[in-house]
């Protein structure tokens, strides 16, 4: 039965918000992201008077309906609070480093791409790449003052010395850098997505997995750098060239578990994207590295040796103090997280961790060993001296300009793990373009920098006149191809990132290996090209790898990696 009806039942039936008591009134927060209205509520039994009519009930409904209505409509996106004082990060954690990151909630991913800024995320990808960068750079110095000081060393034996410690670069990328960059492929996939969720207590599960696979593998290293010039000479190397990498090789063993460690301790914390402690430990290795060179070569007969001492002292003083700030400062590893030795959780996750660096492993390989068939096939051509140490400083080259381009991939692989770890798939496909981008801006520049000292730049290295124009006819040959060497990088990145390294291990295999070794041969010998046709076959791959990079980014389902990155961190 119907309530009877108000003496002032005649009044327009119009929802008045003065009429809704204070507690119950609709109100829009200014700091919220987002105004929530249950739809289960049911309008409070005070704005049905028991004397109105049933028509007036009725209009009293369907006007709270259409407001309800119009508030999701008008207040479906707002903008988030503003920082506190202390700049924190989306996580809820503090961040060490004034770096704003990403939103960690499941409703982030409700956002529009309309409100996503793209130029805020260009410059904190920017911000962080350039950090990176300069990390990069300490890492490159100390190869080129090596180069340069063993060049100067005797103007008769300088080839061979370069050749001698090309080939045992080529042996140590092949054996435990190989280990090394496999765990840290690893490393980088799961503390990023880790960190991205929020569950910081996984990132010492990480780091000690990385540890046990590391040592399994020391062993086998130490016993195949024992026998690496019997390797090289089976592999048609010269036997004198040979033994003097063996020597090289044996003296910076030593320097090999310092280096898996530090690059534990760099992929946690780069997973936070802290990284001022990394520059801080690299200034102090340069350091270390430049006085050994300095007084080994020049004020003792060690010689062409001191290049690997040298490294080995680089490698304590650039861990030893990574370790310490760790340990010290308020920062992730020996924190409130830190739980101690658990090994039966890494055994648990060491499948997982075995499959991701694995494949990045295979990714890393794939790119490593068509540099380095580059190297061994340049020791098979008529002049071998001349045309590996021409290669090795051309590749020289090559490196310093993917430290370029290698730091926003790197910076992109970061971001874009920490957005799908934070089940944002939108802001991560929203990275991964202006990865690639930046990555191809990027390599315009060096481009351009490779055409503008190809002569100075060998010359560094050697006064020896061939070695300087050889290498000068190939910086010139191969600068346009660098666009595609960015891209190429920043796939990568975006790889990593997402916990998709097999397929970069597939890409990079018909890129560096089937295609650089088909065309490389075939213009180095049918065409008569010797060395300049090898890198051609390579610019070739890289070429594939650049428009397969783009091919990739306009099909890919973001929010498939989302959903995978959620199970990864569970």
């Amino acid at each position: 039965m119907l309530p009877r009806e108000h003496p002032n039942a005649k009044r327009k039936a119009t929802l008045n918000t003065e009429s809704i008591p204070v507690s119950r009134r609709p109100k829009v927060a200014k700091n919220v992201a987002r105004v929530h209205i249950n739809d289960d509520d049911q309008l409070d039994t005070r704005l049905f008077n028991h004397k109105k009519t049933r028509n007036e009930q009725v209009g009293l409904v369907q006007s709270f309906k259409k407001k309800k209505r119009n508030l999701h409509r008008h207040h479906r996106v707002i903008n988030v609070s503003t920082q506190s004082d202390h700049v924190r990060s989306d996580f809820g954690k503090k961040s060490t480093e004034m770096t704003h990151l990403l939103e960690s909630t499941a409703e982030s991913t409700t956002l529009e791409m309309s409100a996503l800024s793209v130029k805020e995320e260009a410059i904190q990808l920017l911000w962080l790449a350039v950090r990176l960068l300069l990390s990069y750079i300490l890492d490159f110095i100390p190869d080129f003052v090596a180069n340069v000081a063993i060049g100067r060393l005797s103007a008769v034996y300088s080839s061979k010395f370069l050749a001698a410690m090309s080939l045992s670069c080529t042996f140590t990328v092949l054996t435990s850098y190989t280990i090394t960059m496999g765990i840290a492929a690893a490393m980088e996939t799961l503390c990023s997505q880790a960190f991205g969720a929020g569950k910081l207590y996984e990132l010492g599960i990480f780091f000690q997995t990385g540890l046990i696979v590391f040592v399994g593998f020391f062993i086998p290293i130490c016993i195949l750098s024992r026998f690496s010039a019997v390797i090289l000479i089976a592999l048609g190397q010269v036997p004198s060239i040979a033994y003097l990498a063996q020597e090289l090789v044996l003296y910076a063993l030593p320097s090999i578990p310092l280096q898996v460690f530090n690059v534990l301790l760099r992929k946690v914390l780069q997973g936070q994207s802290i990284v001022k402690p990394i520059l801080y430990a690299g200034i102090c290795g340069n350091i270390a590295h430049h006085l050994v060179i300095y007084i080994l070569v020049w004020h003792t007969s060690v010689g062409y040796i001191s290049c690997s001492i040298a490294s080995c002292a680089m490698a304590a003083c650039t861990t030893i103090p990574l370790l310490v700030y760790v340990i010290r400062c308020n920062v992730y590893v020996f924190r409130d997280e830190w739980k101690g030795w658990q090994f039966k959780e890494c055994f648990r996750i060491l499948p997982e961790f075995i499959r991701l660096g694995f494949s990045g492993l295979l990714m890393f390989l794939c790119e490593v060993w068509g540099f380095a068939l580059i190297s061994l096939l340049s020791g098979r051509l008529s002049d071998a001296a001349m045309a590996i140490s021409a290669s090795s400083i051309y590749l020289s080259f090559r490196r310093f300009n993917w430290i370029f381009y290698g730091s926003v991939a790197m910076a992109g692989s970061i971001r874009i793990g920490n957005a799908l770890g934070a089940n944002n798939p939108k802001k991560a496909s929203l990275i991964a373009h202006i990865t690639a981008s930046s990555a191809v801006i990027f390599a315009l520049v060096t481009s351009t920098l490779m055409h503008g000292v190809r002569f100075a730049y060998p010359m560094m290295f050697t006064e020896d006149r061939d070695v300087v124009d050889l290498t000068a006819r190939l910086m010139l040959l191969t600068c346009p191809f660098q666009i595609f060497a960015g891209l190429t990088a920043a796939i990568q990145g975006i790889f990593q990132g997402s916990g998709l390294q097999n397929v970069g291990a597939k890409l990079n295999f018909a890129a560096f290996i089937v295609m650089t070794l088909s065309l490389g041969m075939l213009m180095a010998e049918q065409l008569n090209l010797g060395l300049l046709g090898l890198w051609l076959g390579m610019c070739c791959g890289m070429m594939f790898g650049g428009i397969y990079c783009i091919y990739w980014l306009y099909h890919v389902n973001w929010e498939k990696l989302a959903l995978d990155a959620q199970k990864r961190t569970e």
